[in-house]
């Protein structure tokens, strides 16, 4: 039997508690439309023999939204959302529940390897399932989906740092497993200077985009992989989304080796107004246009906050910028965006906002720092390990079979027996069970004056490397 919770979507942090030795803390709702896809699962790929399919990519970010706006208690072990409303926000118009129910059986029992893009960002989830289980629960009033997560990945669903923006309007335009894989992807290097994602070797690709593992046998040349899943998915993308995606293949010699895309907006795009649908909306529109807002970024902020929050959003710009004797506002995209995201309540969130801004910045620095810290130890146990003599080899392996791989899924135990440390998935569980041993548990959790130290070394070794 399992508790029924009542969340409140305005629920404030409670107080920080010491459960097994790490400290908790409830998680904020959130309110706003926007989806954070946190950057682990842009790329999350199959273990050996599973698959994820169109349908799971979906209900698994559909659960994701969800829960983001729920929160989380301390004591809470799971979620609950009326299966009517899934599968409304997920657009799933079929009365075939028996796909709704393999999905979420798969969900619970296939085991995901989480990656960003971007080699380094991340949290470093490891190996699990998407979701930790799942139960439909019917009664005369209607049928409930409770879901929860595991404890190690459920703060980062919840509350992300860093995340992609995302928004499940698209997954009704987009199709294809691919499609929406690709979209998530490029859409998180769509701001940057030159739209490029990072550049990686096609078959890093290959499970990226089909979902499946046992695609790595049966797509093994480039042109099958290409015909069959990056040109279907890009021509999808284009031709029925904001974003044009071009295709850029590195060769050796005759050979494609890697794959790299390049998103960008399409050009003299109009958002339609369908979601504008009342005069009061359209009213807020054209007050967003009047303070420098484009029509297009009004009608995006309107799909993502909301007619409400939008208004109030406006009210406080408005505001900022009639204030006599303050600097002008340049950037009113950029301010209105800070202020719907901080949910304002007064006159004074501008000074706020100003605040955040650094504060944010502040932290941002310090999350890369200790990204490269945490990679850079990583690749510092593995080298020790390297270096070891075959004795100290053979514990480290039989200590890590013991505390990882028997403990985890048995996918991952049958991917280590047969290509060992050349999967990529095992290789990066070893390298942190070998950081654990060679530099203690707390070696994510570097104090301060530790980083610090690291910065300033890092800092000399790069411009060493430019002399």
């Amino acid at each position: 039997m399992y508790q029924c919770i009542n969340l409140d979507l305005e629920m404030s942090y409670l107080e920080v508690v010491k459960e097994e030795g790490e400290q908790q803390q409830s998680i904020l709702a959130t309110s706003r439309n926007v989806l954070k896809k946190p950057v682990d699962t842009l790329a999350m790929t199959p273990a050996e023999g599973g698959r994820i399919n169109v349908i799971e990519r979906k209900l698994y970010f559909t659960l994701m939204w969800f829960a983001q706006r729920q929160g989380w208690q301390i004591g809470q072990e799971s979620f609950q959302a009326p299966l009517a409303e899934v599968l409304k926000k997920m657009n799933y118009n079929s009365r075939n529940m028996k796909l709704i129910r393999e999905a979420l059986t798969s969900m619970t029992t296939t085991a995901i390897a989480w990656q960003s893009p971007t080699a380094g960002e991340g949290s470093n989830w490891g190996v699990s399932g998407m979701i930790a289980h799942a139960e439909i629960m019917s009664n005369r009033s209607g049928s409930k989906l409770e879901w929860s997560y595991s404890p190690k990945v459920r703060t980062e669903i919840l509350n992300p740092f860093p995340f992609a923006r995302g928004s499940l309007e698209v997954q009704d335009l987009l199709k294809t497993h691919a499609g929406l894989a690709l979209y998530d992807i490029v859409t998180r290097y769509l701001s940057s200077a030159t739209g490029l994602t990072p550049r990686r070797n096609w078959e890093w690709w290959r499970p990226v985009l089909t979902g499946n593992w046992n695609s790595v046998n049966s797509v093994l040349e480039f042109k099958v992989f290409n015909r069959d899943y990056v040109k279907k998915a890009i021509n999808e993308i284009n031709s029925k989304t904001t974003v044009d995606v071009e295709l850029i293949t590195y060769k050796a010699g005759a050979k494609v080796v890697d794959l790299q895309f390049r998103a960008s907006r399409k050009k003299n795009y109009k958002p339609p107004l369908q979601n504008v649908n009342t005069e009061s909306g359209l009213k807020e529109i054209g007050r967003a246009i009047a303070l420098g807002i484009t029509q297009k970024q009004a009608e995006l902020f309107f799909d993502e906050h909301g007619e409400n929050t939008l208004s109030k959003g406006l009210d406080v710009l408005a505001e900022r910028i009639a204030k006599p004797g303050l600097r002008s506002v340049e950037k009113p995209k950029q301010y209105l965006e800070k202020v719907l995201e901080n949910h304002p309540t007064d006159a004074q969130t501008g000074a706020l906002i100003d605040k955040q801004k650094e504060q944010a910045r502040e932290k941002q620095k310090r999350i890369e720092l200790l990204e490269q810290y945490r990679a850079n130890r990583l690749q510092a146990a593995w080298e020790l390990y390297q270096e070891s003599n075959d004795s100290d080899k053979t514990f480290l392996v039989e200590q890590f079979v013991m505390q990882v791989l028997d403990k985890g899924p048995e996918s991952t135990k049958r991917l280590y027996e047969q290509k060992g440390f050349q999967a990529t998935s095992v290789r990066s569980l070893m390298k942190t069970s070998l950081a654990e041993h060679y530099f203690g548990e707390g070696w994510k959790t570097p104090n301060d004056d530790v980083l610090f130290r690291f910065a300033l070394n890092f800092i000399k070794t790069e411009d060493s490397g430019k002399q």
